[in-house]
């Protein structure tokens, strides 16, 4: 038996041809708030505490998410300042504990994620 690859993009359409046809992937979450958030593509940096990441990293990853002209999120715990300052646009991870919840950094978000559910846990 020979082997077979399948590529899903052409099953159903022919690629894109970025020379030929342009791909826009512009995201708009909310689009009928009074602030929606706008992203250039539709990925963004998801919810990681400081602490599991360092400073270095988490802000490292606010620079990197606004040179790709999407978000990142402040994870459990709350935000560092430069964090903030990195990014662009920035969400505020709430957790059902609300723990490291401070308001004042809710003022500061461009959106707002409502962790209700927490899939793994480690230990």
């Amino acid at each position: 038996m020979g082997r077979s690859d399948f590529l899903p993009g052409t099953l159903t359409r022919f690629v894109i041809e970025g020379y030929r046809e342009k791909c826009l992937t512009r995201t708009v979450i909310g689009p009928k708030a009074k602030r929606p958030l706008e992203l250039d593509i539709p990925i963004y940096i998801t919810g990681m505490s400081f602490g599991a990441l360092s400073y270095e990293a988490k802000t490292a990853l606010a620079r990197g998410a606004t040179m790709a002209g999407t978000a990142t999120c402040s994870g459990e715990g709350g935000m560092i300042p430069d964090e903030r300052r990195y990014s662009s646009k920035w969400l505020y991870q709430n957790i059902q504990s609300r723990y490291g919840f401070n308001p004042n950094h809710l003022r500061l978000a461009d959106a707002c994620e409502f962790l209700l559910v927490k899939a793994a846990r480690s230990g």
